[in-house]
């Protein structure tokens, strides 16, 4: 679909521009003829997130209190037992400092990237790439995105949410890294979209590394790879675990611009 989406792009571009003026500016004599070819490829992600597995259950409890005290075994709960042990897990929640974060990733992926619509894109002149992320989701639980992409050989895609977390809010895009929502994240709230830059289809975040990652110019890799994180606040984990829905899908539409200066040589270039 990447690649079938760039061909029809590109093709629009490039011949209607040819038909019609699509120049910068008169152009002298003696000198080739410019024009300006821009191609806006949407890419959607729809990813779903269960929550469950960061809440805690009975045996995230002290057995032996359990055991001892209650006569309670994890295994097999009556239901006053079990308002024994929500009881208990509500203790141990409260204890945990104001300032605790609960992160669960929304997994990772590959973008290929080749394909002779990149062997024509990495043969403009003065290129650039910008993007703009919109982010939906059908829960009413606020919580904050991350994203971040990498050559697919960086370890990044491989270790825990925790570390790739830390990665992130440091900023860290060193190995040709590009931290997609800067290291804030997008906080996204009801079932409203939120979209960074903060207004919609505001193409402006113009990045040399995202250049080099994505149409991979003088590089010999073929792909990129993509990885997405929400972090609840406590406060918000608070809320979601007492809910009865925990599960979510976040949709996340990734508008990634290519832009850059053709000319009557550059067309040759592409075709050779």
């Amino acid at each position: 679909m990447f690649r079938r989406l760039l061909i029809t792009a590109l093709s629009a571009a490039v011949f209607g521009c040819a038909l019609v003026s699509c120049g910068d500016g008169a152009v002298g004599s003696g000198e080739p003829l410019r024009w300006k070819t821009a191609v806006d490829v949407p890419v959607n992600f729809s990813l779903p997130v269960d929550f469950e597995p960061l809440f805690p259950g009975c045996k995230n409890l002290d057995s032996t209190v359990l055991a001892k005290v209650f006569k309670i075994k994890c295994d097999s709960i009556s239901p006053a037992q079990q308002t024994i042990v929500d009881s208990l897990l509500d203790i141990m929640v409260d204890k945990l400092p104001d300032t605790t974060c609960f992160r669960k990733g929304l997994g990772t992926g590959t973008v290929p990237t080749t394909s002779d619509v990149m062997d024509i894109l990495r043969k403009l002149d003065k290129p650039e790439i910008r993007y703009s992320v919109e982010i939906k989701k059908n829960s009413s639980a606020t919580f904050t995105v991350y994203g971040m992409f990498f050559p697919t050989n960086d370890s990044l895609g491989k270790v825990s949410d925790t570390a790739f977390y830390d990665v992130v809010i440091h900023d860290s895009t060193k190995g040709k890294r590009v931290n997609v929502l800067d290291s804030s994240g997008l906080i996204v709230g009801g079932k409203d979209m939120k979209c960074y830059p903060r207004v919609c289809n505001t193409l402006t975040n113009t990045n040399p590394i995202l250049d080099s990652l994505v149409i991979g110019r003088g590089q010999t890799k073929k792909a990129f790879s993509w990885r997405w994180l929400v972090m609840l606040e406590k406060s918000e984990y608070e809320n979601l675990r007492k809910s009865t829905v925990k599960k979510d899908t976040v949709n996340i539409r990734l508008r990634i611009n290519f832009s850059g200066v053709n000319s009557v040589d550059s067309l040759v270039k592409m075709f050779k």
